[in-house]
């Protein structure tokens, strides 16, 4: 059992002792907000967008050798697991600096501060790559709408519907990768596609999604992504 992992090591790994794990918070939505004249109030825009948050954790360094582990550790990005969250992981990076002046002279516990961002957790179920070969339907287990990973496997002009939702793709060569967490989401061979593409990103609604494509498609590879705020 390990209190913390990030990037496939745990702080029992690095012979560290977790002091605190913090705690897991819903992220705060996003909201515009308009004055209205002659009205008494405000208008309020819900945009269904959440800010990133902080989540700061403790440990406590027995010596020099976890020390120089703990350094090589706690940088980057990678999922982040901890006892106190099962079933799951976020997507999180170090932004704090280690301050070993401080860390030296007084209790050699080690303060790191972690950036949650996206802002959700992920269920390890959303990594169980999904395969159609014919239009069905998936069931999203988490409380929020989902942004897959999806990899469209077919040649020419192909629609893909989600929910009544569609995308259009047109003179497609053999497959697509479309990755809406990505700056650049419709790609082959890291090369951007997008010009080939018009439609709304998809997504995968809270519930059942009905998936239906026109086209010469040979099969729909998934991987959901369900979370949670």
């Amino acid at each position: 059992m390990y209190d913390v992992m990030f990037k496939d090591q745990t702080s029992n790994d690095m012979g560290l002792i977790t002091t605190d794990i913090g705690c897991r918070q819903r992220a705060k939505e996003q909201i515009i907000t308009y004055p209205v004249p002659y009205r008494d109030g405000i208008l309020t825009e819900h945009i269904g967008k959440y800010e990133v948050y902080e989540r700061e954790m403790e440990f406590y360094v027995p010596g020099a050798v976890e020390r120089r582990a703990a350094n090589a550790w706690l940088v980057g990005f990678g999922k982040l697991r901890t006892a106190d969250d099962p079933g799951g992981f976020f997507k999180a990076s170090v932004i704090s600096d280690l301050d070993y002046s401080r860390f030296i002279k007084e209790s050699k516990k080690l303060a790191v501060t972690f950036q949650i961002s996206p802002p959700f957790f992920y269920l390890d179920s959303g990594d169980t790559p999904i395969t159609l070969t014919a239009p069905g339907s998936i069931n999203n287990p988490g409380t929020h709408t989902s942004e897959p990973l999806i990899r469209i496997v077919g040649d020419g002009n192909i629609t893909l519907t989600i929910n009544g939702r569609t995308l259009t793709l047109t003179n497609i060569e053999t497959f697509i990768d479309i990755d809406p967490e990505l700056t650049i989401p419709y790609f082959k061979n890291n090369e951007n596609v997008g010009e080939k593409v018009v439609g709304e990103d998809p997504y995968f609604d809270v519930g059942l999604n009905e998936i239906t494509w026109t086209g010469a498609v040979t099969e729909i590879n998934i991987l959901g992504r369900w979370r949670e705020l």
